[in-house]
């Protein structure tokens, strides 16, 4: 060899000599106490073992831990060149879990070596697994089956049905099986899903799959009719159908109305769905699924005509809306009380239409006769008095009459009213008296609560 050739070798085994700290040919070795291809470990700590010792902080805060496939904080120890860790909270069995160290890291002594590590493992027993093994909707009921059983409050808490209902869970075969009902009853056409997420076991075991589904209850396409409205005499739970009759010119004071259906429909629609014009106050009664009844609050006003209106927002038990809507025009029979003569001293028919009437006393006493078209009930025959007055139209020097009495002839159609007191006119003087029967709801009433359209008036003046 050259003196030169020696000179330059030197000179490399100086420089490598030198470097000796940041370059080596020692080759490092990193296990994991998780075989490479081992599915489960119940050991409380993983280690990794470094055949050479790491920078421990930069091991530390390197490291990648997963639970599933979300991040979570590790609790670790060192024991000489081995890194023990464990998730920060707890394990959970069944649980799959995986380690990666991977990449560029220094050792203690500042070198520096490329790294990988990666295990994946479930944490638990071989064949203790959690499994949904099937599910099935029959028809009432879901059922989901399990290979072991569920607990009852992690089956509670994640298990999600929608839309939304009140139900029944019952927990069968030891827990294995797991039965859902409805509260009430399944809806027809509504379709259902259902999911079951992060299921615990009795013995702790996470069910590593996620399950779902999805089930319609029935099918239902026939839109509901509205097959009948009619008058219905209904008294304390008790009601008759006039299925025969129409409301209008039929309906009584304040009887009811019936509404006949093709299908069991919601109550609620019925509620919501069903308005008259003007309003009237009252409440429904379901009868049966198909028949339902609204009864009024109070009777109904004499000769309104009233607008019922059936909207096709009504539903049946399926959720489906009425074929078509409808819109109904009804009067009650009911009339208003007619006053059909007014007799003075028994022989005379005084006129009620505004015109005056000449009458000449045959005595200081008058008897006045009042006809009426209906009845007047006993109830009602003292308002009905109280609503007859005599009083004076002209001049006001004449003196009011008196009433003197007040009789009724069976069965109540007739009044007989008398009156004295009344001021003779003079061949000077010409006196003026107004008898008043009072008209309107505040005035004279029957048994039906109907009533005079208007005041009736009979106008006279007395002759000499």
């Amino acid at each position: 060899m050259s003196m030169l050739n020696k000179f330059v070798t030197t000179l490399f085994l100086i420089a490598v000599l030198a470097s000796c700290n940041l370059l080596t040919w020692e080759y490092i070795d990193i296990s994991c106490t998780v075989e490479q291809n081992q599915d489960y470990c119940l050991d409380e700590y993983v280690g990794i073992i470094f055949s050479i010792e790491p920078d421990k902080a930069e091991i530390e805060r390197k490291i990648g831990f997963l639970a599933g496939n979300s991040t979570v904080p590790v609790k670790g120890h060192w024991t000489d060149k081995t890194y023990f860790i464990k998730p920060e909270t707890s394990w959970q069995k069944g649980e799959l879990y995986s380690i990666n160290l991977e990449g560029s890291f220094t050792m203690a002594d500042g070198r520096s070596y490329t790294i990988y590590l990666y295990r994946k493992f479930i944490h638990g027993k071989k064949n203790k697994d959690f499994e949904l093994q099937a599910h099935n909707f029959a028809g009432d009921y879901l059922e989901l089956v399990f290979n072991k059983p569920v607990q009852i409050t992690s089956f509670n808490d994640n298990f999600t049905l929608t839309p939304s209902i009140d139900r029944n869970v019952n927990f069968l075969d030891g827990n294995k099986r797991v039965r859902i009902t409805p509260g009430n009853k399944w809806s027809v056409n509504a379709i259902y899903a259902w999911s079951v997420r992060k299921l615990i076991s009795h013995d702790g075991y996470l069910m590593q799959k996620n399950h779902s589904g999805t089930f319609v209850y029935g099918v239902d396409t026939v839109l509901p009719l509205l097959e009948q409205i009619c008058p219905v005499t209904y008294d304390a739970g008790n009601s008759i159908w006039h299925t025969a009759q129409n409301l209008d010119g039929n309906l009584m004071e304040k009887q009811a109305i019936g509404f006949i259906f093709s299908k069991d429909m919601d109550e609620g629609s019925i509620k919501s769905g069903i308005t008259f014009n003007p309003n009237i106050n009252g409440y429904f009664i379901k009868e049966t699924e198909r028949k339902f009844i609204f009864v009024p609050e109070a009777y109904y006003q004499l000769k309104r005509n009233y607008r019922l209106t059936i909207s096709n927002s009504i539903v049946d038990s399926s959720g489906l809306s009425l074929y078509e809507g409808k819109t109904e025009y009804f009067t009650t029979i009911n009339d208003y009380i007619t006053v059909d003569s007014v007799i003075f001293d028994n022989t005379n028919s005084m006129l009620t239409d505004g015109t005056m009437n000449d009458y000449a006393l045959q005595s200081g006493v008058l008897w006045v006769d009042i006809y009426f078209s209906t009845s007047i009930p006993e109830t009602y025959r003292k308002k009905a008095v109280d609503s007859v007055s005599m009083s004076v139209l002209f001049p006001d020097s004449a003196s009011p009459a008196s009433l003197l009495s007040a009789r009724w002839t069976e069965p109540g159609f007739i009044l007989t009213l008398t009156y004295d007191g009344f001021t003779k006119s003079t061949t000077a003087i010409t006196n003026y008296y107004l008898l008043k029967i009072l008209g309107g709801t505040n005035g004279i009433k029957n048994e039906a609560e109907e009533y005079m359209q208007e005041d009736v008036c009979v106008n006279f003046k007395l002759l000499p």
